[in-house]
């Protein structure tokens, strides 16, 4: 996250993610923050993003029953975030590099 955003947006960043549960999202396990720079710490996923998986990085991409499949568990976890969470969460910026 980057210094021109307020503190406040920080905090609130931090106090939503350490709040969600669910196995399609992943866990915020951290934080760290100085003068100069705000970061966030997840676990490490291999599998890098949604995009490198579906355009395949050079390599053949996923099938289409794999696609589906992530499909699936993408709206699986953002009716998470909309229904069952309280407030409801809308990510606003939801795109295969971020998945």
């Amino acid at each position: 996250m980057w210094t021109s955003e307020g503190f406040d947006a920080f905090t609130s960043e931090i106090e939503t993610l350490g709040s969600i549960r669910h196995r399609n999202i992943v866990r915020l396990l951290g934080w760290g923050s100085n003068l100069k720079i705000k970061l966030l710490f997840y676990n490490f996923l291999p599998n890098e993003s949604l995009s490198s998986l579906i355009h395949g990085g050079g390599k053949r991409g996923v099938d289409w029953e794999a696609r589906y499949d992530i499909m699936l568990s993408v709206v699986h976890a953002l009716a998470y975030l909309h229904h069952d969470c309280v407030p409801a969460i809308l990510h606003g910026d939801v795109k295969a590099m971020n998945v």
